[in-house]
């Protein structure tokens, strides 16, 4: 024979609980530069009122645009990506699981952030893609069809364009790296202008076969503005 539990005074006077609904988000008519669009402050994970995101972007409810950041344009982020700040994720630039976007740092045009930083005032743009724990950092730009992935650093005011790839290294300074050029592990380039050659082979002199090519013997450059690749190897 069942047992019901007789109902006392006590559960008489308590009154079911009821979920609490989320505050509503604010909408607003927000000018994000190229007049004003339709947007709403975005809800993250912690329940905090976050940045605005344009009614015209995508943000899932994992991922986190601080009160500062923005996301507009055809943007899309994915997964528990980071928008701190002042970050901007912009045109139809993807944002994936793990990636962070810091300081006053763009993600723009048809470019892709998987599990990488981006900060202060970099940008990525073009159709690059960064991932596997790169860092972007400084006024650094990586543009163009190139790739940066892995245990690289772009810093200070180095540009990554066109359909190079840097798999590891450090580009610094004012360096440009360019045409098909592959950066690897233990790679530096930290002067002013152009690796844009097709080759990246190590001649075992401490730097490159593209880089060795505009210096003499004794080590000057015969031109000027080329830049150096020392390696750790």
């Amino acid at each position: 024979m069942g047992f019901k539990r007789a109902r006392t005074a006590t559960d008489a006077a308590a009154p079911a609980q009821r979920p609490q609904p989320p505050a509503p988000v604010e909408k607003d008519a927000i000018d994000f530069g190229d007049g004003a669009v339709r947007a709403t402050r975005h809800r993250n994970p912690d329940g905090s009122l976050g940045g605005w995101v344009a009614d015209s972007a995508h943000v899932e409810t994992t991922a986190t645009v601080t009160a500062d950041a923005v996301v507009y344009g055809n943007a899309r982020v994915f997964g528990d990506a980071r928008i701190l700040e002042q970050g901007r994720v912009s045109g139809n630039a993807r944002l994936d699981s793990g990636a962070v976007v810091a300081g006053e740092a763009h993600i723009g045009a048809n470019s892709t952030l998987g599990d990488a930083e981006v900060g202060e005032q970099a940008k990525v743009m073009g159709s690059a893609h960064v991932s596997g724990g790169a860092r972007i950092i400084g006024n650094a730009m990586i543009t163009g069809e190139s790739r940066v992935m892995g245990a690289a650093t772009i810093t200070d005011d180095a540009v990554v364009t066109d359909r190079a790839w840097v798999s590891g290294g450090e580009v610094s300074g004012e360096a440009r790296v360019g045409g098909t050029t592959a950066v690897r592990d233990g790679d530096h380039i930290r002067t002013q202008l152009a690796v844009a050659e097709d080759e990246s082979s190590d001649d075992g002199a401490g730097m490159s076969a593209a880089a060795r090519r505009g210096f003499g013997e004794d080590g000057f450059a015969l031109r000027p503005h080329l830049t150096l690749v020392t390696t750790d190897r």
